[in-house]
């Protein structure tokens, strides 16, 4: 089983020890379809949307990663993102928020059960119970004697 993530980091090229991704930046692969003033082609030559290949070894996944790269790693690895309310820091590389997004693969739980994220703006029938209780969680409203979604919202409508 693996995970694919995308580096996103702000810095563009970087070095990852534990993907024995370190080094000289690799450089892309040519590509017809863009002439030297094609908006993807950088500085020295490089194109941001090409395979990424080792200029040494003509080897794909090589050297440093380079800006939006996507990887396949393990989930141990990858780890999972901190929770929004604080209650884990996340582990892995995922745990580098803003430097890594999780682009497939199924990610590892983190303590507490998995991560659930809000929807913006207020609670509606919309929401799955999860959300629903952890709105609510998040909120202090008691929740404890709902055991419907209805009630749920109810509970939580009635306390907002």
């Amino acid at each position: 089983m693996s995970v694919v993530l995308r580096n996103v980091n702000p810095l563009g090229f970087v070095d990852v020890p534990i993907l024995r991704r370190e080094g000289p930046a690799p450089y892309l692969a040519p590509c017809e379809k863009c002439d030297p003033d094609h908006p993807d082609l950088l500085d020295d030559d490089r194109h941001t949307h090409d395979e990424v290949v080792d200029a040494e070894h003509g080897e794909p996944g090589s050297g440093c990663l380079v800006p939006n790269e996507e990887f396949e790693t393990t989930p141990e690895i990858a780890g999972y993102p901190p929770a929004e309310d604080g209650s884990h820091p996340g582990a892995g590389l995922l745990a580098q928020v803003g430097n890594y997004e999780h682009v497939s693969g199924e990610l590892l739980t983190p303590p507490g059960g998995p991560v659930v994220e809000l929807p913006e703006g207020d609670p509606t029938d919309k929401w799955k119970n999860a959300q629903l209780e952890k709105y609510a969680q998040i909120h202090g409203i008691d929740v404890e004697s709902a055991t419907t979604k209805a009630e749920l919202l109810a509970a939580i409508t009635k306390e907002g």
